[in-house]
C-alpha cells in the first residue's frame, strides 16, 4: 500500500504557518523558492515545483490546509485555478465541518443513550429490589402471625389444662381432708400444677415476644410499601405528562326553574351527586351572587334580548362561564331553560388553539390569493373569458374564508373577554372604502356596485380603526350575500343630532340591500350567536354565520347601537 504521509510541525514550515494564521491562499515557486521546494520534499514530490495552500476554514478557525502542487510541468498556477482551489477548499470545509459536528453530536447521542439506560436499569432494579423485600416481609409477617396463632392456642391448652388441674386439686383436696392418708399425693398434684404455671408464664412471656416481632415486621412491610410507592410516583413522573383536557357541564330545569337533569360534567364542576341536584331550584346551584343575578333576570325575562344571558362567577376558586337560554315558549311561558357550563381555562385554551390555527390557515390563503392575482393579471399568459370567471369566482370564495378565518378568531377573542379598542381619529369614509376594496371580488362575482351616499364633510370620528373595518366589512359582506344579482348596495351616512340636550351629534351609518326583507318575528334574532347556531338561514338575511353578532359586539363595545329595519 502507499507509504502513511509525513507529520510536519507547523513553525517549521513558514508557508503553512502563513496560511493557517492569515486564512488566505499561499503560493510559492519552488525551486526560486528553497523552503516550498523543502516541503514538497517532505511530501514525497521528486521534483520541485509551484505550490498551493489554501486553508479550509469555518467562520475564524482554520480546520485543516489543502496542499496542491505541480512538480511535473512546472507551470503557475492560473488565477482561474486558483479560484477553483478555493471553490474546492470552501466545499471540503463545509464537508469536514459537517463530519466534525456530525460526529460530535453522534458521541453526545451514544453517551446520552447509554447514561438513559443505565438509569432505566438502576430504576428497575432498585423497584424489582423493594418488591422482592416487600414479599419476603411479607412472608416473614404471615409465617410470625402463624407462630403466633400457633403460641396462642397451645397457650389456652395449657390454661385449659390449668383449670382441670385445678379442678382436681380441690377434689384432691377434699379428699385429703377426707383421708388423711392422701396428703402425699397432694403435694404431687400441687408441685405439678406449680409447673404448669412456670410453663405457662413462660409461654405468655414468648407469645408477648412474637407480638412486638409481628408489630416491627408489619412497620417493616408498611415502611416498604411507602418506599416502593415514592419510587412508583417518581417514575410516573419522569414520563411526559398528558395534556390537561377540560371538560364542561350542562343544566337543564322545567317550567319552574328547578333542575331535572345535570350531566357528569356539570356534577364534577358543581362537586354534588345527580340525587343532590335532582329538583334543586337553578338559583341555589352555585353560591356565587353573579349567578343568582343570572337567573333570576333569565326567568323574569330582564335580558338585553329576553332570551339568553351569559354570566362568568367564581366557584371553589376557578373561574365558571355560563350561558343561560330559554327553551321554547309554550302559550304560557318557557317550558324550561338549558345551562352551558365551562370551565374558563378551557376557553383559554381553545382561543390559543384556535388563533394558532387561524394563523397556520392565512399562509397557504395568501399563496393562493397572490398567484390568482398573477394569473388574473395576464403576466404569465393571456385569458379567455371563462378561465377569467373561473379565477374571479376562486378569488371570491378565498376571501370569503379569510372572512369566516377573522370571524371565527374574533368570536373566540369575545368569548374570551380579550376585546381591546385602542380608538384614535377615523375617517369613515376611508374605513368604507377599505372594506368595499376587500370584497371587491364577491360584489364582481355577483355583479353588484355599490353607491355611497356620504355627507360632504363628515368629522373623524374616535374608534378602533381595525374593529370599525371589521364592522362595515361584516355589514357589506351581509349586504353582498342577500342582494339580487345586478342590483346595487347603498351605504349612507350622516350625523344626527341627539334627543338629549347637551350631548353632542352621532354618526348614523346605514347600509341597504335589495334583498326581499326579514319577517318581523326573525329581526330580534338577527345579532343573536346562540339561535343563529341552530336554525342558521333566516330568510331575508345574507350572512349565515356569526359576523352580524360580532358586528354587534363591536359596536356595543364602542359605546353604539346596531339595529335592523
Amino acid at each position: 500500500g502507499p507509504s502513511p504521509l509525513p507529520t510536519l510541525a507547523l513553525e517549521s514550515q513558514p508557508l503553512l504557518a502563513a496560511a493557517v494564521h492569515t486564512r488566505k491562499t499561499q503560493q510559492a515557486d519552488a525551486p526560486a523558492d528553497q523552503k516550498a521546494a523543502s516541503l514538497l520534499r517532505c511530501l514525497s514530490f521528486r521534483e520541485p515545483g509551484p505550490l498551493l495552500v489554501e486553508p479550509l476554514t469555518e467562520g475564524e478557525e482554520v480546520l485543516a490546509l489543502l496542499l496542491l502542487g505541480n512538480p511535473a510541468s512546472k507551470r503557475k498556477f492560473s488565477e482561474a485555478q486558483a479560484e477553483q482551489a478555493h471553490a474546492v477548499a470552501r466545499v471540503l470545509a463545509t464537508a469536514l465541518s459537517s463530519a466534525t459536528h456530525r460526529r460530535a453530536v453522534e458521541r453526545k447521542a451514544e453517551r446520552l443513550t447509554v447514561t438513559l439506560r443505565e438509569q432505566e436499569a438502576e430504576r428497575a432494579e432498585r423497584v424489582a429490589a423493594l418488591q422482592e423485600e416487600l414479599e419476603r416481609a411479607q412472608q416473614e409477617a404471615q409465617e410470625f402471625a402463624r407462630r403466633v396463632t400457633e403460641l396462642e392456642e397451645e397457650a389456652t391448652r395449657q390454661r385449659r389444662r390449668a383449670d382441670e388441674l385445678a379442678e382436681l386439686l380441690h377434689l384432691r383436696e377434699e379428699q385429703v381432708q377426707e383421708a388423711a392418708a392422701a396428703s402425699s399425693q397432694v403435694a404431687i398434684y400441687e408441685e405439678e400444677l406449680r409447673q404448669l404455671a412456670e410453663a405457662r408464664t413462660a409461654l405468655e412471656a414468648e407469645l408477648e415476644q412474637w407480638k412486638e416481632n409481628l408489630r416491627q415486621l408489619e412497620e417493616e412491610r408498611d415502611r416498604l410499601k411507602q418506599e416502593l410507592q415514592t419510587t412508583q410516583t417518581q417514575t410516573v413522573a419522569a414520563q411526559p405528562p398528558e395534556a390537561f383536557m377540560g371538560t364542561g357541564g350542562t343544566l337543564v330545569a322545567d317550567e319552574r326553574g328547578n333542575i331535572i337533569l345535570a350531566d357528569r360534567g356539570a356534577r364534577r364542576l358543581l362537586g354534588r351527586s345527580e340525587a343532590d341536584l335532582l329538583g334543586l331550584p337553578l338559583h341555589a346551584a352555585f353560591s356565587d351572587p353573579l349567578w343568582a343575578q343570572a337567573v333570576s333576570e333569565l326567568v323574569a325575562g330582564q335580558t338585553q334580548d329576553g332570551l339568553t344571558t351569559a354570566v362568568t362567577f367564581q366557584q371553589d376558586g376557578r373561574l365558571i362561564r355560563a350561558k343561560l337560554a330559554r327553551l321554547a315558549a309554550g302559550t304560557e311561558g318557557p317550558s324550561g331553560y338549558i345551562v352551558v357550563l365551562r370551565p374558563e381555562m378551557e376557553q383559554e385554551d381553545r382561543t390559543e388553539m384556535v388563533a394558532s390555527l387561524a394563523n397556520e390557515l392565512r399562509t397557504p390563503m395568501t399563496s393562493i390569493v397572490g398567484y390568482t392575482d398573477l394569473l388574473l393579471s395576464e403576466s404569465v399568459g393571456i385569458l379567455g373569458e371563462t378561465q377569467r370567471k373561473f379565477l374571479q369566482r376562486i378569488k371570491a370564495n378565498i376571501e370569503r374564508l379569510s372572512g369566516l378565518i377573522n370571524d371565527l378568531v374574533e368570536v373566540t377573542a369575545i368569548d374570551a373577554g380579550r376585546i381591546e379598542l385602542a380608538p384614535e381619529p377615523v375617517d369613515i369614509i376611508t374605513i368604507i372604502e377599505e372594506a368595499i376594496i376587500g370584497l371587491s371580488a364577491q360584489f364582481r362575482e355577483r355583479d353588484l356596485s355599490v353607491r355611497l351616499d356620504m355627507a360632504l364633510e363628515l368629522p373623524p370620528i374616535q374608534a378602533d380603526r381595525d374593529s370599525l373595518y371589521q364592522i362595515m366589512l361584516h355589514l357589506l359582506s351581509n349586504a353582498c350575500q342577500c342582494s339580487r344579482p345586478g342590483s346595487e348596495v347603498i351605504v349612507t351616512g350622516h350625523l344626527e343630532e341627539t334627543e338629549e340636550p347637551g350631548l353632542p351629534p352621532y354618526l348614523r351609518v346605514s347600509v341597504a340591500d335589495t334583498g326581499g326583507g326579514i319577517a318581523p318575528e326573525d329581526q330580534p334574532r338577527v345579532f343573536q350567536r346562540l339561535y343563529r347556531a341552530d336554525n342558521p338561514l333566516i330568510s331575508g338575511l345574507g350572512e349565515t354565520g356569526v359576523g352580524m353578532s360580532i358586528a354587534k359586539t363591536l359596536v356595543e363595545a364602542h359605546g353604539g347601537r346596531i339595529w335592523v329595519e
